[in-house]
């Protein structure tokens, strides 16, 4: 969802700079005083329905974006492209390091879940049921 979130805002802001490119030349004439009283002439047609064409041109993205962000908002959270596992290439990758790691741990003689030798046998921690409650060794 976060390409079509990225594609959403620069469709929204291609088209308010559009509209707003747009206003401006339909307005352009009565703000920099070019509308004459006495009718439109050819530079005052063509800036009101250029800006015309832009506003449309912009309001057309806005309807298409409403559209697409309606589309994913009805799929809702469990669409095809939310829920797509990982691509065959990475699962193999995997496959390979973990199988590599195996390697070297059983070429070091150590799997997980063996005891790594740290300590040795006769000073290993005294089993749970000759502690007594405090934590202290009992003395039998």
């Amino acid at each position: 969802m976060g390409r079509v979130t990225a594609r959403t805002v620069v469709a929204l802001s291609w088209s308010l700079v559009t509209g707003l490119v747009g206003g401006w030349l339909m307005l352009s004439p009565w703000a920099l005083g070019e509308r004459t009283s006495g009718g439109w002439p050819p530079v005052v047609r063509t800036e009101f329905f250029s800006g015309l064409g832009l506003v449309a041109l912009a309001l057309a993205c806005l309807l298409v974006v409403a559209v697409q962000v309606a589309a994913v908002l009805r799929s809702g959270p469990n669409s095809a492209s939310d829920t797509a596992g990982p691509s065959p290439e990475l699962e193999s990758t995997l496959v390979a390091v973990a199988q590599a790691l195996t390697a070297d741990l059983m070429s070091k003689g150590s799997m997980p879940g063996e005891r790594s030798g740290t300590q040795p046998p006769d000073q290993a921690a005294p089993p749970a049921e000759a502690r007594s409650s405090d934590g202290r060794r009992d003395e039998r």
